[in-house]
């Protein structure tokens, strides 16, 4: 996959394009990525998709709290595993924002991106105030040669959206996720030295950096995860929250505990998959009560990864 990270170094001749954050990759972009490259083929172009290094929603609320479910690097990852020719990265601005449905198909779909047909999802629409809906940016297309398809909803019989999948992640049903996500949710982050009193209670864990820019997290609680340790995966238990039985400063952290598991991993870069939810965080009378949840979580843990077949 080639990746262009502006659409003026964009140096393929002919290509299907589709456009939009596909913040997720979940199942309903994953089918329609698929039936772009289904197109490409029948066009003998390459099959590119357009979008964004910022989430517009970044763009017209910069002091909110919106929190992506995919990083750009993740982005990066999970469509080169899908097989596209080609992802193209451009900035949203105010340019963009106030381009004109029809001008954005002929100046950067048609102009720079070679597009001879364009693929949209069928509640996709595009450009200034959201106007340029399947008909009418066919009807422009139709102005320059180009033609353009509309995939229909892929569901699991109810509504799939990036906008659901974060409802489940803020509610912690991380299995409700990662069903429409098609994949496990997770993040990506290096192991750093914490208080070590898991160590004392007889659980050591693996403290994370907090994450920064706006990746999303779901509530705060404890869930089983899957750990990739350089490449190889361990079962374990993760706690992600303000630890307010050992610390007062409540700020929300991120550490594991990997069952069986004993190796130095300070300073490495891990990825962590939620698959289950436990139980929401609370505090605790003493380290004692806190060491006794512990070990009935990780009973708990196995007896979901048991039946769960991960």
């Amino acid at each position: 996959m080639k990746i262009f990270n502006s659409i003026s170094d964009f140096n393929l001749e002919k290509s299907v394009v589709t456009i939009g954050a596909f913040d997720g990759l979940h199942i309903g972009h994953r089918f329609l990525i698929s039936q772009l490259k289904e197109r490409a083929q029948s066009y003998g172009a390459q099959s590119v998709l357009l979008t964004f290094k910022t989430h517009p929603q970044v763009f017209f609320n910069p002091e909110g709290d919106f929190k992506v479910l995919t990083t750009n690097e993740e982005k990066i990852e999970h469509l080169n595993m899908l097989g596209i020719d080609a992802l193209v990265f451009m900035d949203f601005d105010h340019s963009i924002a106030t381009l004109q449905y029809c001008d954005f198909v002929k100046q950067i779909l048609v102009q720079k991106l070679n597009a001879k047909a364009i693929i949209m999802g069928y509640d996709h629409h595009f450009g200034k105030g959201g106007e340029g809906t399947y008909s009418l940016v066919k009807s422009c297309a139709q102005e320059v040669g180009v033609d353009v398809f509309q995939v229909a909803e892929h569901n699991l019989g109810e509504h799939l959206s990036s906008s659901q999948i974060r409802k489940a992640l803020f509610a912690g049903d991380v299995e409700r996720a990662n069903r429409f996500l098609g994949y496990n949710y997770g993040f990506t982050a290096m192991v750093v030295k914490g208080r070590q009193i898991g160590r004392t209670l007889g659980f050591p864990t693996a403290n994370f950096s907090l994450l920064q820019g706006r990746k999303l997290l779901p509530a705060m609680g404890v869930y089983v995860v899957r750990v990739y340790v350089d490449g190889t995966p361990h079962f374990g238990i993760l706690n992600y929250g303000v630890k307010p039985t050992v610390d007062s400063v409540y700020v929300p952290s991120a550490e594991a505990f990997i069952f069986d598991f004993a190796a130095d991993v300070y300073g490495k870069q891990l990825r962590v998959e939620f698959l289950a939810h436990i139980r929401n965080e609370r505090k605790f009378d003493s380290l004692d009560a806190l060491r006794s949840q512990i070990m009935d979580d990780k009973k708990v843990a196995e007896g979901i990864i048991e039946r769960g077949k991960f």
